[in-house]
Protein backbone atom coordinates (compact mmCIF):
# COMPACT_ATOMS: atom_id res chain seq x y z
CA UNK A 1 0.00 0.00 0.00
CA UNK A 2 2.69 2.43 0.98
CA UNK A 3 4.56 1.74 -2.72
CA UNK A 4 1.48 2.60 -4.51
CA UNK A 5 0.82 5.47 -2.54
CA UNK A 6 4.17 6.97 -3.47
CA UNK A 7 3.81 6.13 -7.14
CA UNK A 8 0.81 8.04 -7.17
CA UNK A 9 2.27 10.99 -5.02
CA UNK A 10 4.74 10.92 -7.72
CA UNK A 11 2.44 11.26 -10.57
CA UNK A 12 0.32 14.06 -8.86
CA UNK A 13 3.19 16.31 -7.85
CA UNK A 14 3.56 16.85 -12.26
CA UNK A 15 0.51 17.71 -14.71
CA UNK A 16 3.50 16.94 -17.05
CA UNK A 17 3.85 13.71 -16.11
CA UNK A 18 0.22 12.57 -16.30
CA UNK A 19 -0.13 14.11 -19.41
CA UNK A 20 3.23 12.56 -21.16
CA UNK A 21 2.02 8.99 -19.97
CA UNK A 22 -1.72 9.66 -21.10
CA UNK A 23 -0.22 10.59 -24.58
CA UNK A 24 1.89 7.61 -24.65
CA UNK A 25 -0.65 5.11 -23.59
CA UNK A 26 -2.49 6.06 -26.56
CA UNK A 27 0.02 6.51 -29.61
CA UNK A 28 3.91 6.71 -30.17
CA UNK A 29 5.95 10.09 -29.93
CA UNK A 30 9.29 11.68 -30.57
CA UNK A 31 10.55 13.46 -27.59
CA UNK A 32 9.39 17.19 -30.09
CA UNK A 33 6.50 15.76 -30.81
CA UNK A 34 5.89 15.06 -26.62
CA UNK A 35 7.17 18.87 -26.53
CA UNK A 36 4.26 19.75 -29.00
CA UNK A 37 1.45 17.94 -26.94
CA UNK A 38 2.68 18.67 -24.02
CA UNK A 39 3.81 21.86 -23.47
CA UNK A 40 6.60 20.97 -21.29
CA UNK A 41 10.27 22.01 -21.88
CA UNK A 42 12.86 19.53 -23.19
CA UNK A 43 14.81 19.62 -19.97
CA UNK A 44 11.50 18.37 -18.19
CA UNK A 45 10.90 15.96 -21.00
CA UNK A 46 13.86 14.50 -20.24
CA UNK A 47 13.70 13.85 -16.88
CA UNK A 48 10.05 12.19 -17.13
CA UNK A 49 11.16 9.77 -19.96
CA UNK A 50 13.91 8.82 -16.99
CA UNK A 51 12.17 8.86 -14.49
CA UNK A 52 8.95 6.72 -16.62
CA UNK A 53 11.62 4.26 -18.44
CA UNK A 54 13.32 2.88 -14.93
CA UNK A 55 9.91 2.11 -13.80
CA UNK A 56 9.32 0.12 -17.17
CA UNK A 57 6.38 2.38 -18.32
CA UNK A 58 7.79 3.24 -21.70
CA UNK A 59 9.99 1.63 -23.95
CA UNK A 60 12.19 3.62 -27.29
CA UNK A 61 11.54 1.88 -30.28
CA UNK A 62 14.51 3.34 -31.81
CA UNK A 63 12.46 6.43 -33.04
CA UNK A 64 10.03 7.09 -30.97
CA UNK A 65 8.76 6.47 -27.63
CA UNK A 66 5.71 4.35 -26.58
CA UNK A 67 3.96 2.97 -23.34
CA UNK A 68 4.31 -0.66 -22.01
CA UNK A 69 1.46 -3.00 -21.09
CA UNK A 70 2.12 -1.73 -17.75
CA UNK A 71 2.63 2.09 -18.56
CA UNK A 72 -1.07 1.73 -20.40
CA UNK A 73 -2.84 0.23 -16.82
CA UNK A 74 -1.38 3.23 -15.08
CA UNK A 75 -2.30 5.13 -17.71
CA UNK A 76 -6.08 4.20 -17.41
CA UNK A 77 -6.10 4.08 -13.69
CA UNK A 78 -4.93 7.52 -13.29
CA UNK A 79 -7.43 8.97 -16.26
CA UNK A 80 -10.36 7.33 -14.75
CA UNK A 81 -9.01 8.34 -11.13
CA UNK A 82 -9.34 12.15 -12.35
CA UNK A 83 -12.29 11.59 -13.96
CA UNK A 84 -13.82 10.40 -10.83
CA UNK A 85 -12.60 13.14 -8.79
CA UNK A 86 -13.61 15.77 -11.64
CA UNK A 87 -17.30 14.30 -11.40
CA UNK A 88 -17.12 14.42 -7.81
CA UNK A 89 -16.11 17.77 -7.43
CA UNK A 90 -18.89 18.79 -9.93
CA UNK A 91 -21.48 17.23 -7.38
CA UNK A 92 -20.02 18.27 -4.27
CA UNK A 93 -22.28 21.29 -4.03
CA UNK A 94 -25.52 19.98 -4.91
CA UNK A 95 -24.89 15.90 -3.42
CA UNK A 96 -27.23 16.65 -0.52
CA UNK A 97 -29.74 17.49 -2.81
CA UNK A 98 -29.18 14.73 -5.14
CA UNK A 99 -32.27 11.63 -4.53
CA UNK A 100 -29.17 9.08 -4.75
CA UNK A 101 -31.43 6.53 -3.07
CA UNK A 102 -33.57 7.02 -6.54
CA UNK A 103 -31.21 6.61 -8.64
CA UNK A 104 -29.96 3.85 -9.98
CA UNK A 105 -27.18 4.59 -12.00
CA UNK A 106 -23.14 5.41 -11.61
CA UNK A 107 -22.79 8.89 -10.27
CA UNK A 108 -19.90 8.35 -12.88
CA UNK A 109 -22.60 8.76 -15.85
CA UNK A 110 -23.29 12.43 -14.43
CA UNK A 111 -19.33 13.60 -15.89
CA UNK A 112 -20.82 15.09 -18.61
CA UNK A 113 -23.92 16.74 -16.63
CA UNK A 114 -24.63 20.35 -16.62
CA UNK A 115 -26.02 21.93 -13.31
CA UNK A 116 -27.71 25.00 -12.90
CA UNK A 117 -27.93 26.72 -10.00
CA UNK A 118 -29.56 30.15 -8.53
CA UNK A 119 -27.63 32.74 -8.54
CA UNK A 120 -28.57 36.51 -7.19
CA UNK A 121 -28.97 37.96 -11.01
CA UNK A 122 -30.95 34.94 -11.89
CA UNK A 123 -32.45 33.30 -8.73
CA UNK A 124 -35.02 31.16 -10.88
CA UNK A 125 -32.51 30.34 -13.19
CA UNK A 126 -32.68 26.28 -12.50
CA UNK A 127 -36.53 26.40 -13.80
CA UNK A 128 -36.23 28.34 -16.57
CA UNK A 129 -33.56 25.16 -17.65
CA UNK A 130 -36.71 22.91 -17.31
CA UNK A 131 -38.71 25.22 -19.03
CA UNK A 132 -37.07 25.57 -22.06
CA UNK A 133 -36.48 21.81 -22.59
CA UNK A 134 -40.30 21.76 -22.19
CA UNK A 135 -40.95 23.98 -24.48
CA UNK A 136 -38.86 22.84 -27.42
CA UNK A 137 -39.81 18.80 -26.78
CA UNK A 138 -41.60 17.11 -29.28
CA UNK A 139 -42.18 13.89 -26.58
CA UNK A 140 -42.32 15.19 -22.65
CA UNK A 141 -42.35 12.52 -20.14
CA UNK A 142 -42.56 14.06 -16.42
CA UNK A 143 -42.66 12.52 -13.10
CA UNK A 144 -42.34 14.73 -9.64
CA UNK A 145 -44.00 15.46 -6.45
CA UNK A 146 -44.42 19.32 -7.64
CA UNK A 147 -45.57 20.64 -10.66
CA UNK A 148 -45.75 24.63 -11.06
CA UNK A 149 -47.71 27.21 -12.87
CA UNK A 150 -45.40 27.57 -15.24
CA UNK A 151 -44.33 24.31 -16.37
CA UNK A 152 -48.39 24.07 -16.63
CA UNK A 153 -48.90 26.95 -18.37
CA UNK A 154 -46.08 25.66 -21.21
CA UNK A 155 -46.80 22.01 -21.55
CA UNK A 156 -50.81 23.14 -22.14
CA UNK A 157 -49.85 25.44 -24.81
CA UNK A 158 -47.78 22.94 -26.97
CA UNK A 159 -49.79 20.38 -26.20
CA UNK A 160 -53.11 22.44 -27.50
CA UNK A 161 -51.36 23.16 -30.44
CA UNK A 162 -49.58 19.73 -31.65
CA UNK A 163 -46.37 20.44 -31.23
CA UNK A 164 -45.97 18.05 -28.41
CA UNK A 165 -47.23 14.47 -26.47
CA UNK A 166 -47.02 14.59 -22.84
CA UNK A 167 -46.96 11.73 -20.18
CA UNK A 168 -47.05 12.42 -16.67
CA UNK A 169 -46.90 10.97 -13.26
CA UNK A 170 -47.91 13.39 -10.26
CA UNK A 171 -47.99 12.74 -6.70
CA UNK A 172 -51.20 12.72 -5.19
CA UNK A 173 -50.14 16.09 -2.84
CA UNK A 174 -48.94 17.89 -5.83
CA UNK A 175 -52.19 17.39 -7.66
CA UNK A 176 -53.92 18.33 -4.51
CA UNK A 177 -51.67 21.84 -3.76
CA UNK A 178 -52.69 22.38 -7.68
CA UNK A 179 -56.03 21.46 -7.14
CA UNK A 180 -56.37 24.93 -3.80
CA UNK A 181 -55.79 27.52 -6.82
CA UNK A 182 -58.54 27.72 -8.91
CA UNK A 183 -56.90 29.02 -12.12
CA UNK A 184 -53.77 26.27 -12.10
CA UNK A 185 -56.70 23.79 -11.36
CA UNK A 186 -58.93 24.39 -14.58
CA UNK A 187 -55.27 24.95 -16.66
CA UNK A 188 -54.54 21.39 -15.37
CA UNK A 189 -57.96 19.75 -16.23
CA UNK A 190 -57.77 21.25 -19.65
CA UNK A 191 -54.19 19.91 -20.11
CA UNK A 192 -55.37 16.01 -19.10
CA UNK A 193 -58.33 16.34 -21.28
CA UNK A 194 -56.42 16.80 -24.32
CA UNK A 195 -55.96 13.96 -26.86
CA UNK A 196 -52.08 13.89 -26.54
CA UNK A 197 -51.83 14.15 -23.23
CA UNK A 198 -51.77 11.33 -20.15
CA UNK A 199 -51.76 12.25 -16.67
CA UNK A 200 -51.62 10.24 -13.54
CA UNK A 201 -51.70 10.08 -10.38
CA UNK A 202 -49.28 7.86 -7.64
CA UNK A 203 -51.27 7.83 -4.19
CA UNK A 204 -47.65 6.52 -3.19
CA UNK A 205 -45.86 9.43 -3.97
CA UNK A 206 -42.87 10.59 -6.22
CA UNK A 207 -39.81 10.94 -4.28
CA UNK A 208 -38.33 13.12 -7.08
CA UNK A 209 -38.69 15.63 -9.82
CA UNK A 210 -37.43 14.27 -13.09
CA UNK A 211 -38.53 16.10 -16.91
CA UNK A 212 -37.87 13.47 -19.87
CA UNK A 213 -37.21 15.72 -22.68
CA UNK A 214 -37.09 13.64 -25.88
CA UNK A 215 -33.01 12.37 -25.26
CA UNK A 216 -32.63 14.59 -22.65
CA UNK A 217 -33.24 14.33 -18.76
CA UNK A 218 -33.55 17.29 -16.12
CA UNK A 219 -33.95 16.41 -12.49
CA UNK A 220 -34.98 20.09 -10.56
CA UNK A 221 -33.13 19.20 -6.89
CA UNK A 222 -35.02 20.65 -3.75
CA UNK A 223 -33.92 20.94 0.01
CA UNK A 224 -35.83 20.00 2.81
CA UNK A 225 -37.78 22.31 2.89
CA UNK A 226 -38.60 22.21 -0.86
CA UNK A 227 -36.77 25.13 -2.42
CA UNK A 228 -35.35 24.66 -5.31
CA UNK A 229 -31.54 24.50 -4.88
CA UNK A 230 -30.22 23.51 -8.80
CA UNK A 231 -31.22 21.08 -11.59
CA UNK A 232 -29.30 18.66 -13.50
CA UNK A 233 -29.38 18.18 -17.00
CA UNK A 234 -27.81 14.71 -18.95
CA UNK A 235 -27.61 13.16 -22.25
CA UNK A 236 -25.53 10.27 -20.92
CA UNK A 237 -27.43 6.96 -22.50
CA UNK A 238 -27.59 4.78 -18.83
CA UNK A 239 -28.95 8.31 -17.13
CA UNK A 240 -31.98 8.33 -19.94
CA UNK A 241 -32.91 4.22 -19.73
CA UNK A 242 -32.88 4.83 -15.77
CA UNK A 243 -35.45 7.71 -16.45
CA UNK A 244 -37.58 6.00 -18.82
CA UNK A 245 -37.47 2.75 -16.66
CA UNK A 246 -38.58 5.10 -13.68
CA UNK A 247 -40.98 6.79 -15.54
CA UNK A 248 -42.34 3.59 -16.50
CA UNK A 249 -42.38 2.12 -13.10
CA UNK A 250 -44.27 5.32 -11.49
CA UNK A 251 -46.80 5.11 -14.46
CA UNK A 252 -47.73 1.38 -14.11
CA UNK A 253 -48.27 1.98 -10.21
CA UNK A 254 -50.36 5.05 -10.68
CA UNK A 255 -54.10 5.09 -11.78
CA UNK A 256 -55.50 7.95 -14.02
CA UNK A 257 -56.02 11.64 -13.19
CA UNK A 258 -59.90 12.03 -12.24
CA UNK A 259 -60.62 15.69 -11.39
CA UNK A 260 -64.00 14.93 -9.43
CA UNK A 261 -61.67 13.34 -6.72
CA UNK A 262 -59.85 15.86 -5.69
CA UNK A 263 -62.46 18.59 -6.27
CA UNK A 264 -64.61 16.68 -3.37
CA UNK A 265 -61.92 16.30 -1.48
CA UNK A 266 -60.96 20.09 -1.39
CA UNK A 267 -64.63 20.92 -0.92
CA UNK A 268 -64.87 18.89 1.68
CA UNK A 269 -63.33 20.52 4.69
CA UNK A 270 -65.73 22.85 6.13
CA UNK A 271 -62.88 24.61 8.57
CA UNK A 272 -61.12 25.51 5.07
CA UNK A 273 -61.46 28.91 4.39
CA UNK A 274 -62.86 29.76 8.41
CA UNK A 275 -59.81 28.81 10.08
CA UNK A 276 -56.66 29.04 7.57
CA UNK A 277 -57.39 32.38 5.84
CA UNK A 278 -56.03 32.59 1.82
CA UNK A 279 -52.32 31.81 1.80
CA UNK A 280 -49.86 34.20 0.66
CA UNK A 281 -47.18 32.43 -1.20
CA UNK A 282 -44.40 34.12 -3.22
CA UNK A 283 -40.98 33.57 -5.21
CA UNK A 284 -38.27 35.13 -3.45
CA UNK A 285 -34.72 34.11 -4.25
CA UNK A 286 -36.32 30.73 -5.00
CA UNK A 287 -37.94 30.35 -1.51
CA UNK A 288 -41.89 30.36 -0.81
CA UNK A 289 -43.34 31.98 1.94
CA UNK A 290 -46.82 31.18 3.54
CA UNK A 291 -49.07 34.08 5.83
CA UNK A 292 -49.36 32.85 9.38
CA UNK A 293 -52.84 31.77 9.97
CA UNK A 294 -55.34 32.66 12.60
CA UNK A 295 -56.17 30.50 15.66
CA UNK A 296 -59.45 29.57 16.73
CA UNK A 297 -59.90 32.03 19.51
CA UNK A 298 -59.19 34.89 16.87
CA UNK A 299 -62.62 34.13 15.57
CA UNK A 300 -66.46 34.93 16.70
CA UNK A 301 -68.82 32.11 16.08
CA UNK A 302 -69.38 33.09 12.59
CA UNK A 303 -65.86 33.73 11.76
CA UNK A 304 -65.37 37.61 12.18
CA UNK A 305 -62.34 38.61 13.37
CA UNK A 306 -63.38 39.71 17.12
CA UNK A 307 -62.69 43.87 17.41
CA UNK A 308 -59.74 44.78 18.89
CA UNK A 309 -60.18 46.91 22.18
CA UNK A 310 -59.38 50.75 21.64
CA UNK A 311 -55.68 52.02 21.84
CA UNK A 312 -54.37 48.20 21.50
CA UNK A 313 -51.47 48.05 19.17
CA UNK A 314 -51.38 45.74 16.76
CA UNK A 315 -48.87 42.79 17.11
CA UNK A 316 -46.21 41.44 14.77
CA UNK A 317 -46.71 37.57 16.47
CA UNK A 318 -49.69 35.23 15.12
CA UNK A 319 -52.71 35.64 17.58
CA UNK A 320 -52.66 33.80 20.88
CA UNK A 321 -55.45 33.23 23.55
CA UNK A 322 -55.68 36.04 25.72
CA UNK A 323 -53.85 38.42 23.66
CA UNK A 324 -54.91 40.68 20.73
CA UNK A 325 -57.72 38.95 19.77
CA UNK A 326 -58.02 41.11 16.43
CA UNK A 327 -56.14 40.24 12.75
CA UNK A 328 -52.57 39.97 13.59
CA UNK A 329 -49.78 41.78 11.22
CA UNK A 330 -48.43 39.22 8.69
CA UNK A 331 -45.55 36.98 9.89
CA UNK A 332 -43.72 35.46 7.24
CA UNK A 333 -41.68 32.16 7.84
CA UNK A 334 -40.87 29.25 5.45
CA UNK A 335 -43.88 27.09 4.75
CA UNK A 336 -44.14 23.97 6.69
CA UNK A 337 -46.75 22.02 4.55
CA UNK A 338 -45.19 19.72 2.06
CA UNK A 339 -48.47 20.27 -0.24
CA UNK A 340 -47.98 23.54 -0.82
CA UNK A 341 -44.15 23.56 -1.89
CA UNK A 342 -43.83 23.80 -5.44
CA UNK A 343 -46.87 25.40 -6.58
CA UNK A 344 -45.62 28.59 -7.00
Amino acid sequence: MDDALTEIEFLARSENRVAVLQHLAEDRYTRGELGEVTGASQATLGRVIEDFTDRSWIRYDGSKYVATATGRLVAESVTHLLQTLETETKLREIIDYLPTHAMDFDLECLADAKITVPTQTRPTAPLQEVLELMGTAAHLRVFSHAFNEKSIAVVAEEVQRGAQTFEGVLSASAVTAIAENNTLWERLQTLAAAEDANLRVRTDGVPLAATIADKTVILLLRDKHGVVQASLESQDDNVYQWAVETHEHYRRTAVPFDSGQFSDSVASSPWQHLIFPRFYRGMIAGHVFWHQPLSKSCLSVRGVPNRRPRGHLASRDPCKFGQNRGWARPHWKPCPFPQWRGVY
